[in-house]
């Protein structure tokens, strides 16, 4: 897939995506990291459709944090990040979803 096919909002969340990754010195790049990087985006829709549907916030994002600490750690300088297997799956489901509803970018919304 495309990195110009996603919005600015969905580029801005896979770079925090993989910020998180290697922050957390975590080498396969997961939905967790990528669901952690849209709850942080303050102005996203992510946040107004959990508010919505009345998730707590704070405690989701607590969770997604727990998720991510106990994945698996590299003890590397640098940490190479690649697209695990289940974030490629979700991307091209997104990419369907894209074409299902005629829309022309892979935008948050889809990749939630």
């Amino acid at each position: 897939m495309r990195f110009d096919r996603f919005t600015y909002k969905a580029q801005e969340a896979i770079e925090e995506a993989i910020a998180i990754a290697r922050a957390q010195a975590n080498q396969r790049l997961e939905p967790a990291h990528l669901l952690l990087a849209l709850l942080k985006q303050k102005d996203g829709i992510t946040r107004l459709i959990f508010e919505k549907i009345g998730a707590p916030i704070n405690l989701l994002q607590k969770s997604v944090d727990a998720i991510i600490a106990a994945k698996p750690k590299v003890e590397t300088e640098k940490v190479e990040v690649y697209l695990s297997d289940e974030l490629n799956r979700l991307f091209k489901i997104a990419d369907r979803e894209v074409s299902f509803l005629k829309d022309e970018y892979v935008s948050t919304e889809h990749l939630l």
